[in-house]
Order: C-alpha cells, then structure tokens, then sequence
C-alpha cells in the first residue's frame, strides 16, 4: 500500500472522504461542464445516473437536480474521488436500474420510462433489505443531496436555501449610544 493509498483509507474512515476543498474542486468542473456531457461516465450511464437523481429531488416550483448541475456534479464525484471499488459498484447499480427497467416495462431503459415508473423500480429496491444495490441507492442518494444543496442554482434561490448572518452584519467603530451601549452583540 502506497502512502496515497493509506491516507485516502484514513479518509473514509473517518467519514471525511470528500473535504470542503474537494467540494469546491468539483464544483469548479461542473461549472466548466454545464451542457450535461459526461466527463468520466459513458452517455448511457449519465441518463441513468440523471434520471435518478431527478426522481429523489424532482423539479416542481423549486429547481430538480437536474436544474443544478447534480448529474455533473456525480459525474465528477465517480471520476475523480471513487476508488476503484467504489466505481465498480456505482456502474453495476446503473446497470442494475436499467436491467431494472428494460425487464419491468418492456426492454424501455431507466431513462426512457416515467418518473412514476422511476420511482416504483428505486423504491422496490429501497425497501428490500437483500436487494444487491442498497448500497448504489444510499451513494446514489448521498450524491443527489450533497450535489443539490451545494449548487449555485440553490444557494441563490430563496425559496430553498434562505442565508441568514449571524450574529449580524461587522459594523466596525460604531457609536456606542447607537447600541444602547453594548460593545458586541451575543
């Protein structure tokens, strides 16, 4: 085991895999990458991997995954900071929701069927405790938030994410008669 092999294990360990600089790093691609073309998964795989994460966060009065940039945000994650490992089980549970999909409704793939029919195929798996692709869905759905509400469309839109400062806007040398006399605010 190499030293880079070592301190990526010692990452996951302790639950710290994917850092706030490493969230910026595939931010800064997707936002090179904005026309929904896949860097690292084939097109047929980021259909799926898009599909999907339009049914855990779909579009209604509020952006949908899709809308921010969560496909490309996936895309990069499985690319750049999967292990091997980690990659070979995201590609099978893709080709297990089209498997999925093609048997449940004539050949069609997970793409090409509706939402309803989405949503039925990665319920069926959610709630089977055996299923083989447990663990595609839970990354899968981890990505799809984490991509979601680190996105540029959702923190600039109030109805999703409203920023409040606290404990308020630096007013530096203010007078203290303005604060009732008080020197900083708890």
């Amino acid at each position: 085991m190499n030293r880079r092999e070592a301190i990526k294990r010692t990452a996951l360990l302790l639950g710290i895999a994917i850092s706030p600089s490493g969230i910026t790093s595939v931010l800064a691609q997707v936002a090179r990458n904005p026309a929904a073309k896949p860097l690292h998964l084939k097109p047929w795989q980021f259909s799926v991997v898009s599909a999907a994460a339009e049914v855990i966060i779909p579009r209604t009065d509020t952006p949908g995954a899709i809308d921010a940039g969560v496909p490309q945000f996936i895309d990069v994650t499985y690319g750049d900071f999967f292990a091997e490992s980690d990659q070979t089980m995201f590609k099978q549970g893709i080709l297990a929701l089209n498997q999925a999909s093609k048997a449940a409704h004539q050949e069609a793939t997970f793409a090409k069927i509706t939402s309803a029919q989405q949503e039925a195929i990665l319920k069926t798996i959610a709630e089977d405790t055996t299923h083989p692709q447990r663990n595609f869905l839970h990354k899968m759905r981890e990505l799809t938030l984490l991509g979601f509400f680190t996105s540029e469309v959702v923190a600039k839109n109030e109805s999703i994410a409203i920023w409040d400062p606290v404990p308020g806007p630096f007013i530096p040398c203010q007078d203290l008669a303005v604060t009732n006399g008080v020197a900083y605010f708890e």
